[in-house]
């Protein structure tokens, strides 16, 4: 996927990251993993969403040089009829998150679990 037109862009790549609230399985995790979560104040889709807007506004100086250019936020339907929000962003060439943790020998579930606990410190 591409944007197409922008002037100081011309042709660029992207990434959409996709919001979806079906795709949260909190239930799947162990209790003592997200021990860092106070489960009355669980922040779903749409405030995820809403956090990492903010996060980005926040850090609109380090766009393009220390984090990928956030190009918007956008609320959509899915065909099933479920709202989704999407964080359409610059590609940047290289390791994933999971694949850069993957050498620290920790497991998926801790990895999950770091980046829920990391997410509710940036609230």
């Amino acid at each position: 996927m591409s944007l197409i037109g922008l002037p100081h862009l011309g042709v660029a790549p992207v990434v959409v990251k996709i919001f979806q609230e079906s795709r949260y399985e909190w239930a799947l995790y162990e209790p003592d993993m997200l021990d860092c979560i106070n489960f009355d104040e669980v922040e779903f889709a749409n405030k995820l969403a809403e956090q990492e807007a903010l996060a980005y506004d926040l850090l609109q100086t380090l766009q393009g040089r220390v984090i990928p250019w956030s190009y918007g936020f956008f609320k959509f339907n899915l065909p099933n009829g479920e709202s989704a929000f999407a964080h359409v962003m610059e590609h940047i060439n290289g390791p994933s998150l999971v694949a850069a943790l993957i050498p620290s020998g920790l497991g998926f579930d801790h990895m999950v679990s770091i980046s829920l606990c990391a997410s509710s410190v940036v609230r």
